[in-house]
């Protein structure tokens, strides 16, 4: 009932998107084992993270899962243009000493977030070394 007051559509698109941190990409080692097709304008974090944006407005989802977010970008850059479209979201890095983790996000005319409940995998400074 609450979703019906709210608006939300009987089907929700969910989209799970790995936004490529960074230094996983943009260091030269990725670039010359991994990506060396790539022509390094491609890599940078400016001109991916304006196609991602692209991509993900037109999907149009009700929910968003991101993972490999560095926090920085998500703050800076991914927050603002989701607030943009109406989205909430919630950022967690992979561990204390990781600079990147995952987000997740939502329509807040549609949704309303109530609890968080982070689940870690593993050992989180084994995650901070990968």
């Amino acid at each position: 009932e609450e979703a019906l007051r709210r608006g939300v559509p009987e089907g929700v698109r969910v989209v799970s998107y790995n936004v490529l941190v960074d230094q996983f990409c943009d260091t030269d080692w990725p670039r010359k084992n991994l990506y060396g097709h790539c022509d390094p304008r491609w890599l940078s974090v400016d001109y991916r993270i304006a196609l991602i944006g692209r991509e993900l407005q037109g999907y149009d989802a009700g929910i968003l899962c991101l993972q490999e977010v560095e926090g920085r970008i998500c703050t800076e850059l991914l927050s603002p243009w989701l607030d943009l479209l109406g989205m909430d979201c919630w950022y967690e890095s992979k561990g204390e000493k990781a600079t990147w983790g995952s987000a997740v996000c939502w329509k807040r005319e549609w949704f309303e977030c109530v609890e968080k409940t982070l689940v870690q995998y593993g050992d989180s400074d084994e995650w901070a070394r990968t």
